[in-house]
């Protein structure tokens, strides 16, 4: 691999797992054991940048460790892992599960063909977690109520500069989506269209707010991780200008 393009893969990596902080965290060698309350495969894996370990107990040490959580053995792997490690976890027994993939974008190439100004639709940010901005979250994903305290945890522990963005089309909530800054970068996350307002062109205005907002506190450049079988996502953003820099996926143990 072309040594630029490895350095734009693990920064990216690095970039990603911080503005996605599992609460739990401990270095192992090069690697990474992240963990929290079970919520999001993010958050509650082995970040493995790099080659195998040298202790010949790695996988030993690391299963103890989220045993000892009582959550499921995961290792987070991309282009940053070296193959072989893909290989071992597989010989292993460990599963694929998620494919996902990275993609990245200039804000003025997203920002190069701004959709008609629709009176209708009003934005919203905020540079901090309210709890509505939250619930809404929630109920837009569709996710447990219980889930609240999980993803309050992970996104408290975000220490960067941050942009909460909701967008109202007469007064109801018909999107939303984040940013968080980094060394000239924003990762954009949580990009979700009412289920009634889809193929109505609000999450094109969920992308280029996020984009407007991430040009004007610094960033030039964007990224975002999708997973390979999000056709309408995928669609969307290679339209507004995002390009795929790599592919990553998960290893799981199913039965401990």
């Amino acid at each position: 691999m072309d040594v630029n393009r490895h350095h734009l893969i693990v920064k990216l990596e690095q970039m990603a797992a911080n503005s996605w902080p599992a609460p739990t965290q401990q270095a192992f060698e090069h690697w990474i054991l992240r963990a929290g309350t079970g919520i999001t495969m993010r958050a509650n894996s082995v970040l493995t940048t790099g080659s195998l370990p040298i202790v010949q107990s790695w996988m030993d040490e690391i299963t103890a460790f989220y045993a000892a959580l009582s959550l499921p053995l995961r290792f987070h792997i991309s282009a940053a892992t070296d193959p072989d490690v893909d290989l071992d976890l597989e010989k292993h027994g460990l599963i694929i599960q998620s494919p996902s993939a990275v993609y990245q974008a200039a804000c003025n190439q997203v920002l190069s063909n701004p959709i008609p100004a629709n009176p209708l639709l009003r934005v919203q940010i905020n540079n901090s977690l309210e709890d509505e901005w939250l619930e809404d979250f929630l109920r837009l994903e569709q996710h447990p109520y219980e889930r609240k305290p999980a993803y309050t945890q992970i996104f408290s522990g975000i220490k960067l500069k941050i942009c909460y963005l909701r967008i109202y089309q007469n007064e109801e909530l018909v999107g939303l989506g984040s940013a968080v800054l980094e060394d000239g970068w924003a990762g954009l996350g949580n990009i979700i269209t009412a289920a009634n307002y889809r193929n109505k062109g609000i999450g094109t205005s969920i992308v280029q707010e996020l984009a407007q907002w991430s040009r004007l506190n610094g960033a030039n450049q964007l990224y975002l991780q999708v997973m390979q079988n999000n056709k309408a996502a995928l669609n969307l953003y290679t339209r507004l200008g995002f390009t795929h820099v790599y592919d990553y996926h998960y290893r799981t143990r199913l039965n401990q």
